[in-house]
């Protein structure tokens, strides 16, 4: 399984201005069952989904993580965000 390497943790002040449609926001947690996530998964991440990907915001998401005493990592997706892009997610977001 691959692994993925170790990038700096982040505050929403950090990325407010340049976070996009797509980017992922990775979260690692200290607790035992944190611990035991990144141990199977051979991976730094505990929390990268639940239940799959989540659509939300950013902010509140990140607020409410690192609240619990998770640490955030902001990892850029790279591709074109086409205008139906963007509103292909927004009609996705109206209707969960």
């Amino acid at each position: 399984m691959p692994v993925v390497p170790p990038v700096p943790s982040v505050a929403w002040d950090d990325i407010a201005k340049q976070i996009g449609t797509g980017d992922l926001v990775l979260f690692s947690d200290n607790d035992g069952l944190g611990d035991l996530i990144e141990a199977v998964t051979g991976g730094p991440y505990s929390h990268t989904a639940h239940s799959g990907a989540q659509l939300g915001d950013a902010r509140t998401v990140l607020r409410r993580m690192t609240g619990l005493g998770m640490t955030a990592y902001y990892r850029p997706m790279i591709w074109n965000r086409t205008p139906a892009f963007e509103q292909s997610v927004t009609d996705a977001m109206r209707n969960q």
